[in-house]
C-alpha cells in the first residue's frame, strides 16, 4: 500500500514523498535517499552522465525498486523528491548544506510514522555521503543503521577527474596492444564509434574516435595510442569539465562539495552500524579507494560488499567494451545480499 505525504522543509517549500507499507508487519523502516541531480521520489536517475537505462529496456527507477524491495522484506519505506524537481527555481539549492538540512527535516517529520523495530537509511551515491555526514553530526535521532550504495569517499575533484579522465582512459588502455595502441577494429566496437564520456560533452560528430583521430592528423587505420593520443584527448575533456564547473548551474554544488569535511574525519564520528555496497567497475570513483576509506568507520563498519561486475550504484554497463553507463535496474544478486544483511541486522 502506498500513500502520499508532503514534508515542509521551509516556510514556503514542501517536498512530496510517498510511503510504501510492508506486506507483513514491519520489522524495519527505511528512508530512501537518492544521488545527485533533480531526482523525483521514484528515483529516475537516467541522464547524460548516468546513462539511459540498459539498451532496449525502459528507464528504471532506483528508489521505487528499493521501496518495493523493502515492502517484500518486512520493511516500510519513505522516499521523497528532491528540491528542484517540482520547483525548478530551487534546483540551484541542491547543495550539500541545504540537502542535509532537508534530510534532517524529512527525518524528523516522518520519524513518528516509522513503526518498524529498526530505523535505517538506504542511501545511493551522494545521498549515501550526505547520510554519513548527518549521522556523524548526530542530526538523525533514532537512527539504527546505514545501508549505503555507491558511497563516494574521496574529494569531489578526485571523483570528477576519475569519471571524466582516468576511467575512460584506463578502460580504453586495457584493450591496447603491447605497444600501447588501441586498434581501429577495437575502437569501432564502441557504440557508434563514440569515445566514452566525450559523447556526453560534444556532438556525436566530434565524439567519434575517427573524428578525433582526424583532428590529431592521424590515419584512422592507425587507431589511437593510449599515451600519445588518448591521453591528449582526455586531458582536453577534463579541462572542459573544469571550465563547466565554474558555470552558474554547477558552481554552487561544486563549491559545496569542496567544502565538505574529508570522509575519514566524518566517518570516525558515526556511531551506528554501516553496510557499504560498491561496484568494482564504478565509473565515477575508484572502487579500491572506497574499499580503503571505509575502514575509517572502524567497528561500525559491519559489512563491505564489492561486486566485480557492478558499475556506479552497482548498475551494470552496456557496450561491447563496457563503455556505456546505464541507470539500472539494480542487480538481483545485490538485492539478495541486502536482504541477508537486513535479516542479520534485525536479529
Amino acid at each position: 500500500m502506498q500513500s502520499r505525504l508532503s514534508v515542509r522543509v521551509e516556510s514556503d517549500l514542501e517536498l512530496s514523498g510517498e510511503w510504501m507499507e510492508s506486506i507483513d508487519p514491519p520489522q524495519f523502516s527505511a528512508l530512501i535517499l537518492q544521488g545527485s541531480g533533480s531526482i523525483d521520489l521514484n528515483g529516475d536517475i537516467s541522464g547524460p552522465f548516468t546513462g539511459q537505462g540498459k539498451l532496449g529496456e525502459s528507464k528504471p527507477t532506483l528508489s521505487l525498486q528499493l521501496a518495493r524491495f523493502c515492502a517484500q522484506n518486512s520493511g516500510d519505506s519513505f522516499r521523497f523528491s528532491k528540491r528542484g524537481v517540482e520547483n525548478p527555481s530551487r534546483a540551484h539549492q541542491q547543495v550539500p548544506e541545504i540537502l542535509i538540512r532537508d534530510l534532517v527535516q524529512v527525518w524528523e517529520s516522518v520519524l513518528s510514522r516509522l513503526q518498524g523495530k529498526k530505523k535505517v537509511i538506504l542511501g545511493v551515491s551522494e545521498g549515501a555521503l550526505l547520510a554519513v555526514h548527518a549521522a556523524s553530526m548526530g542530526l538523525l535521532p533514532g537512527l539504527d543503521g546505514l545501508f549505503l550504495i555507491g558511497l563516494p569517499t574521496r574529494s569531489v575533484d578526485e571523483c570528477l577527474e576519475y569519471q571524466f579522465k582516468r576511467w575512460p582512459l584506463e578502460l580504453l588502455s586495457s584493450h591496447a596492444d603491447q605497444e600501447g595502441r588501441v586498434s581501429a577494429s577495437i575502437l569501432d566496437q564502441l557504440n557508434h564509434g563514440l569515445l566514452p564520456v566525450l559523447a556526453q560533452l560534444v556532438p556525436p560528430e566530434f565524439a567519434s574516435w575517427r573524428s578525433q583521430a582526424q583532428a590529431l592528423n592521424l590515419s584512422p587505420d592507425e587507431g589511437l595510442h593510449a599515451d600519445y593520443h588518448l591521453s591528449r584527448i582526455y586531458e582536453g575533456v577534463w579541462a572542459q569539465v573544469q571550465g563547466l564547473l565554474k558555470a552558474p548551474q554547477f558552481s554552487d554544488w561544486y563549491q559545496g562539495m569542496k567544502e565538505l569535511a574529508p570522509f575519514y574525519e566524518v566517518a570516525k564520528n558515526v556511531r551506528v552500524p554501516v553496510y557499504v555496497y560498491q561496484g568494482g567497475l564504478d565509473a565515477q570513483f575508484r572502487a579500491s579507494a572506497t574499499r580503503q576509506d571505509v575502514t575509517a568507520l572502524g567497528e561500525f563498519l559491519i559489512g563491505y560488499r564489492e561486486y566485480s561486475d557492478g558499475g556506479h550504484a552497482l548498475i551494470s554497463h552496456d557496450g561491447r567494451l563496457g563503455e556505456l553507463k546505464t541507470s539500472g535496474p539494480l542487480p538481483q544478486h545485490f538485492l539478495g545480499q541486502l536482504e541477508r544483511d537486513l535479516k542479520t541486522f534485525m536479529t
